[in-house]
């Protein structure tokens, strides 16, 4: 159990920080949208610099918060699912939901982030692009591989417990 306490620690830690960067975009976007100038604030997402000069772009950039804003929560149910097993409880529904619910939030970010990026490629780069899969945590193999795995692991917790029950009821 050491070694879940550690893990509830450090997503904490990463919430707490999402949750700063949640506010700091809430307050940004709006900001972003209202200002005529044109914001000078490098912008690094995905290891990719952008330039934030047209609407285009702008929107671009809203696709890309709201993917992190979908990330955000899926950490929030990883939480969830990490205090249910501090209170020893595994084969639950509760658990089966809100792992594959995690899987989903995980997935559709990666799905967001990287064709809004690619989107950006497109408009930026005139049709000169091209399509990385880089390695790192920031990748879209990866994060959509830990999207699936939290859904494969949602399965494997379904079937667990419905040999569990069956184990209950014989005698």
């Amino acid at each position: 159990m050491r070694k879940l306490q550690i893990l509830r620690t450090l997503i904490d830690i990463f919430w707490l920080f999402s949750i700063i960067a949640v506010i700091g975009m809430v307050i940004f976007i709006p900001f972003m949208f209202l200002s005529k100038e044109v914001i000078d604030i490098p912008l690094k997402i995905n290891g990719e610099l952008i330039k934030i000069d047209t609407i285009t772009k702008k929107l671009i950039l809203v696709v890309v918060v709201i993917s992190y804003f979908i990330f955000a929560y899926g950490i929030f149910l990883f939480r969830k699912v990490l205090s249910l097993f501090q209170r020893r409880i595994v084969f639950d529904d509760t658990v089966i939901i809100l792992l594959d619910k995690v899987g989903k939030c995980f997935l559709v970010a990666s799905i967001l982030t990287s064709v809004s990026l690619l989107f950006y490629n497109i408009f930026t780069k005139n049709k000169d692009f091209s399509i990385e899969f880089g390695g790192g945590f920031s990748s879209f193999l990866f994060t959509a591989s830990l999207g699936l795995f939290f859904m494969v692991l949602s399965e494997v917790f379904k079937i667990s417990k419905n040999i569990k029950e069956e184990n209950d009821l014989t005698i």
